[in-house]
């Protein structure tokens, strides 16, 4: 009985060839996970990670708003209304009028309200001087927050000026470039007025 030849081992199988590409997924991933394995690192020894830098001309640093004030006014330029410039007013032989409110006013600023009771006062001034009208107006607004143990309170100064006129036309009764007027919103309680 013949002995049959000792079996040879089976051939090892051959390792798969990496081509460019597959090569260079694996390197890169490798490179994420040691990036990942460094900022577990870094946090378990309490540093915080650093941000990746941003792109230049893209931040923009957050504007601070002052609600503390609030500054409006009619503009630079004395202002007459459309209709009183239609009707060819006569200018009155009177100097300018100024009037200077001073009101202090809780839980919101209702700016116009206060800008008509202002300009009234100019108004009165002018009938006094025998005019009916008012000619080159202009105004300016600041609002001063203040708070207190009782809350929060709002100290508006108004000024308004004003030459005296007589005109065919009656006076609107209502202050130029309302629309420039900026108040607080709210429902306001006035608390006192100064007059100056």
């Amino acid at each position: 009985m013949t002995s049959s030849p000792p079996s040879s081992p089976p051939p090892s199988p051959q390792a798969p060839r990496l081509n460019t590409p597959t090569l260079s997924r694996i390197l890169l991933w490798g490179a994420r996970g040691s990036r990942k394995a460094v900022a577990h690192q870094d946090s378990q020894d309490g540093s915080a990670p650093t941000a990746p830098p941003s792109p230049s001309g893209t931040a923009k640093k957050p504007v601070k708003a002052n609600d503390h004030e609030v500054e409006c006014s009619s503009g630079t330029e004395l202002k007459t209304h459309p209709r009183i410039i239609d009707a060819n007013p006569e200018c009155r032989d009177s100097d300018v009028i100024m009037h200077r409110d001073v009101f202090v006013c809780l839980d919101g600023v209702d700016t116009r309200r206060l800008l008509l009771l202002t300009r009234r006062r100019v108004f009165e001034k002018v009938e006094l001087l025998g005019g009916n009208a008012i000619i080159d107006e202009r105004w300016s607004c600041k609002i001063c927050k203040h708070e207190t143990r009782r809350g929060i309170v709002y100290r508006i100064s108004i000024t308004y000026q004003g030459t005296p006129a007589r005109c065919s036309c009656p006076d609107p009764q209502r202050p130029v470039a309302i629309d420039e007027a900026k108040g607080i919103q709210g429902l306001m309680s006035v608390v006192s007025r100064h007059c100056h």
